[in-house]
């Protein structure tokens, strides 16, 4: 019941912010492919969609497969109702996003924390990181933020002698190798360091379990890509995006690229997730119960962003943040919470101290997420371009230096841009419900989102008393019993 309320309020509040458009052009591709799939039964970009493919020649998209396969049912219900819109297509993250919310609080239970402790690490990702603003857009990302939570809810389970932790982990890869190949990568290290933390003698006694679970949802993934690169680029072993517009690839300095995504004043990571500041000492919290558990995601942590500061638009191109590094903000979310369990056992004097900088980076970064749904981060952009009036000769500098200002300054970064809009109330709401006038629909799924969010805090609250309430009754119980062993 408690995941369910969890589920059911995230959704509903993702539902709120949808902008019931797709104005990327990855996004463009992808629905494309889909509508592609449910007219045709094609995966060539028949159809364009959205005026998608006018740059790439090639006859297919250089996306995975996975956001696609979502969007085809909901392809016959935008078709019916208004094709030129994306309300229905919307549906996609805000259902994955939820789902993902869904696996860190369900990872947290097994893991042994309050409730309490597990839910609000799940709504922490949910509503104080970069998650609310990617449930309205159209990016694979959190098709691999919910196969990281997976991977890593499969390893707990794993650890706990469960065998069905190897297909949990299985089946988190292969969505996301599906949603993005380039996972093949960045998670493909990840499931050999699971196998590693094993140790070799369980995984020879083993070998029939874990080989079937985790092999068959990562076997059908990868033989799909191998099949769909075939198709694409006349090479089984591309796996990788080639396009008309990114063939400078990976050509971005190490140094330069991660500085840019953890320090930066204007891009970086923590910029845009500040509550996630505080997975760094739960990291070394996780450690004393989960030393496995605490590689593995620093171990994510540091691949995900080794990798990705070496292409040539480390932060993704014209988007909210460094978009590469959404999937981090549930892989972070697991450390989080255990930071949230640690201030129910510390002493007082710590707690409340504690308590206030917790308090005060939640409030950080719901004001930067606030920022990011009530202003389209797509705004600024159109300003850093905005060169007509100047001479020629100055243009391309000037566009050089506007553009060196939002990656690199806190003042001319996307947060203060929208805040400063929000201030001087140059706002054009992007959120579709909302536009105009605040919608019925709208209105409804914000009532429902406060609804099921609260009713789950307090349904894990109370769950944490029946539960100590318990653990009290079977000490009293067991001091009675040794008394009278004594006697």
């Amino acid at each position: 019941m408690l995941l369910a309320l969890l589920g059911i309020g995230v959704m509903a509040a993702y539902l709120a912010l949808e902008r019931g458009q797709i104005d990327v052009w990855d996004g463009k591709s992808m629905a494309s492919v889909a509508q592609n799939l449910l007219q045709h039964g094609s995966l060539k970009q028949c159809c364009r969609a959205y005026g998608a493919f006018p740059r790439d020649p090639g006859p297919y998209a250089k996306f995975g497969i996975g956001y696609s396969l979502m969007l085809v049912p909901l392809w016959h219900f935008q078709l019916t109702s208004n094709p030129a819109g994306a309300t229905f297509l919307g549906v996609a993250n805000p259902l994955l996003l939820a789902a993902a919310t869904v696996v860190i609080a369900k990872t947290g239970m097994v893991l042994g924390w309050r409730r309490s402790s597990a839910v609000l690490a799940a709504l922490a990702f949910a509503f104080l990181t970069m998650a609310p603003l990617y449930s309205s857009e159209f990016f694979a990302e959190p098709g691999v933020a919910l196969g990281s939570t997976l991977m890593l809810l499969g390893l707990v389970l794993w650890d706990e002698k469960r065998p069905r932790g190897a297909l949990v982990i299985g089946i988190g890869a292969a969505i996301a190798i599906l949603f993005r190949p380039d996972s093949l990568v960045l998670l493909g290290p990840i499931v050999a360091l699971m196998m590693l933390f094993r140790g070799y003698r369980e995984l020879i006694a083993t070998w029939r379990s874990w080989i079937l679970r985790l092999g068959i949802p990562l076997g059908l993934a990868l033989a799909w890509t191998l099949f769909y690169d075939q198709l694409r680029y006349g090479n089984l072993f591309q796996v990788g995006y080639s396009g008309a517009y990114d063939k400078r690839g990976f050509s971005n300095p190490l140094g330069q690229g991660v500085r840019l995504l953890l320090v930066s004043h204007g891009k970086s990571f923590f910029v845009f997730s500040p509550i996630l500041l505080l997975a760094i000492p739960g990291l070394f919290l996780l450690a004393r119960r989960r030393r496995s558990l605490a590689v593995v995601i620093v171990a994510m942590f540091v691949l995900r962003v080794v990798f990705y500061a070496r292409w040539w638009t480390p932060e993704g191109g014209n988007s909210w943040g460094p978009r590469f590094l959404l999937p981090l903000c549930a892989v972070l979310a697991i450390p989080l919470g255990e930071v949230f369990e640690w201030l129910h056992t510390v002493a007082r004097r710590v707690r409340w101290p504690a308590i206030v900088v917790v308090a005060a980076l939640a409030a950080t970064s719901a004001v930067v997420q606030v920022a990011s749904v009530l202003v389209s981060y797509r705004d600024i952009f159109a300003e850093i371009g905005d060169v007509k009036t100047l001479p020629k000769a100055i243009q391309h500098a000037t566009v050089d230096q506007r553009l060196d200002k939002y990656r690199w300054s806190f003042g001319g970064n996307q947060i203060m841009w929208n805040l400063k809009r929000i201030g001087s109330r140059e706002v054009h709401m992007p959120l579709y419900w909302f536009q105009h006038r605040a919608s019925p629909f709208g209105v409804g799924m914000l009532l429902l989102a406060a609804i099921g969010c609260v009713a789950a805090i307090c349904v894990a609250v109370l769950s944490d008393r029946i539960e100590q309430g318990r653990r009290r009754l079977a000490v009293g119980i067991a001091g009675a019993d040794r008394r009278l062993g004594e006697t």
